[in-house]
């Protein structure tokens, strides 16, 4: 016989669940490192804070249950690349068609959706950059034993991603000066 209380257990999950969605728009440090807040890491040992709050504790650890789903949601770069690379293309996929459909209805386009606008290693090195490893390092200050299994396969997939970004950009160049080799060619062939 279970003897959880269903109801209550998902209505708690439910409102860590929405909450941490929000926390895109977040600085994820100043959830769970703000200085002025008084119920940082030292909480997690005792169950309360200095002056013996458990509702200080209850608020950390609402926090760090919203900034985990939220790492949970995001963390497809962690994951090795044949597994993360489909997924990658999946959603990028997805912002494009969106952004297609946007265009075709005459409404503003997110800068980051935009195909013309966007390559795949433009849009992950910016993702890693100010997502994922700023998000996965404040974990990693909580939990340190995670840091290299954590953050090791992003700083390898960014690197990856900057490469990538060097061989599109120098192709983007080589393409501009071939074409500027062509139209030299064909102004002097008018001449």
């Amino acid at each position: 016989m279970c003897r959880c209380n269903v109801s209550t257990n998902y209505i708690t999950l439910r409102s860590i669940a929405s909450a941490s969605f929000l926390l895109v728009a977040q600085d994820w440090s100043s959830v769970l490192f703000d200085p002025s807040v008084k119920w940082r890491k030292p909480c997690l040992k005792n169950g309360a804070d200095k002056n013996g709050s458990s509702l200080n504790h209850s608020a950390f650890l609402l926090q760090l249950k919203m900034v985990l789903i939220k790492c949970c949601d995001i963390s497809n770069e962690v994951r090795p690349m044949e597994v993360a690379e489909p997924w990658v293309d999946c959603l990028l996929e997805e912002y494009f068609m969106q952004s297609d459909r946007e265009k075709s209805e005459g409404l503003p386009v997110a800068p980051f959706m935009d195909r013309d606008k966007v390559t795949k290693p433009t849009a992950q090195i910016g993702f890693l950059n100010f997502v994922l490893i700023p998000m996965f390092e404040i974990i990693t200050k909580l939990f340190p034993e995670v840091e290299e299994v954590l953050l090791q396969p992003l700083w390898e997939s960014r690197d990856r991603y900057e490469e990538l970004k060097q061989i599109d950009d120098s192709m983007k160049d080589s393409m501009k000066e071939k074409k500027k080799n062509e139209s030299l060619a064909t102004e002097c062939r008018e001449k």
